[in-house]
C-alpha cells in the first residue's frame, strides 16, 4: 500500500481468525472497524445469542455452575443480554425458536460432547505467529478423549444440516471448510508447543450435534498458507468495496446503522430466511 499509515497499522496487527474472515464479508466494513477503529457499532441478536450460550457452557466446564443450573442461567443470561431484535422470518419467531432451542439443550444437558475423558482448557487463550504475523485466538475447549487423542473443539450456534451418513450437506460443507480453518489456526499454538492435535470438534448445541473429524496435515498447511494469503490481500487493499448483501447489510452488520446499503428501504421480493448462512463465527 502506499497510504503508509495504513502500512503502519497492519505492522502492529495482531491477526486473529475473524480478522481474516471477516475481509471476505465486506472490506469496507473491515476498514472501519480494523483501521478506522470505528466505536459507533452496533451488535446483532445472533452474536449475542451465540455469547450467552457460550458463557452457560464456560462456567459449566470451569465449576462455576451445576448441571442443574444451566438452564436457568441460560434463562437469566438471555432476558438480560439478548438485547438486539432477531430478524424477521416469514416462516418462524427467530428470537422464540433460537431461545427454545438453547433452553431445551440446557435442561436435556448431560455432556458437552461423548467420549472426553479429561477437559485441559476452556476459553483457552494462545498466541502464535505464522511467518512473522502475530495472531491471537481463544479455543473453546482442549480436552483428552478417553483413548488418549487430543480434540480442539469448538462452540456454534449456527445450524449445519446433516446426511443420513453423518456428513454435511453440500450446502453445509462449504461452511464447515471456514469452521475447519479457524481451528486449524488454533493447532498452530499447539503444535509450536510440541503437541499435535488429533481431533476437531465442533458442538453444534442449537442442534445438539457433536461433528468430528481427524486432524489432517495438508488441510492444516493449506489453512496456514490461506491465512497469509490472505493477509497479503489486505495488505494489497485500495478500494475496500461495499459487499451489498441485503440480509447481512440488515441484519448483521456492525454499521448497519449507518452504512449506505444498511440503511437503503427494504424492497418486498427480498427473502428474510438466511440466518443460518450469516450467523457470524462464535
Amino acid at each position: 500500500m502506499k497510504d503508509t499509515g495504513y502500512e503502519f497499522i497492519l505492522a502492529l496487527m495482531t491477526w486473529s481468525f475473524t480478522r481474516l474472515e471477516s475481509f471476505y464479508q465486506c472490506k469496507s466494513a473491515w476498514k472501519r472497524k480494523y483501521v478506522d477503529c470505528e466505536q459507533d457499532r452496533s451488535e446483532n441478536a445472533f452474536s449475542q445469542y451465540g455469547s450467552v450460550s457460550h458463557k452457560v457452557l464456560e462456567e459449566f466446564l470451569k465449576g462455576q455452575i451445576g448441571m442443574f443450573e444451566m438452564a436457568d442461567e441460560y434463562k437469566d443470561l438471555f432476558a438480560r443480554q439478548i438485547t438486539e431484535p432477531f430478524p424477521y422470518n416469514k416462516s418462524s419467531d427467530l428470537a422464540e425458536s433460537y431461545y427454545n432451542k438453547g433452553l431445551k439443550y440446557f435442561e436435556e444437558f448431560t455432556d458437552v460432547f461423548p467420549g472426553i475423558d479429561e477437559v485441559l482448557g476452556v476459553e483457552k487463550k494462545v498466541k502464535f505467529n505464522i511467518e512473522g504475523y502475530s495472531f491471537i485466538g481463544f479455543i473453546d475447549v482442549l480436552a483428552k478423549s478417553k483413548d488418549g487423542k487430543l480434540v480442539v473443539c469448538d462452540h456454534k450456534s449456527a445450524s449445519v444440516k446433516f446426511k443420513k451418513n453423518g456428513e454435511p450437506t453440500k450446502k453445509a460443507a462449504e461452511k464447515m471448510e471456514m469452521y475447519k480453518k479457524q481451528l486449524y489456526l488454533y493447532c498452530k499454538a499447539l503444535i509450536d508447543q510440541g503437541i499435535k492435535p488429533d481431533i476437531l470438534c465442533w458442538n453444534f448445541f442449537n442442534d445438539q450435534n457433536v461433528y468430528m473429524i481427524p486432524f489432517k496435515e495438508n488441510e492444516y498447511q493449506d489453512t496456514l498458507k490461506w491465512a497469509v494469503d490472505t493477509i497479503h490481500l489486505i495488505e494489497q487493499e485500495e478500494n475496500f468495496e461495499l459487499h451489498d448483501d441485503f440480509y447481512f447489510c440488515h441484519n448483521i452488520c456492525e454499521f448497519r446503522h449507518k452504512c449506505e446499503c444498511g440503511v437503503q428501504e427494504k424492497e418486498e421480493e427480498e427473502d428474510d430466511e438466511r440466518p443460518w448462512e450469516t450467523e457470524p463465527f462464535l
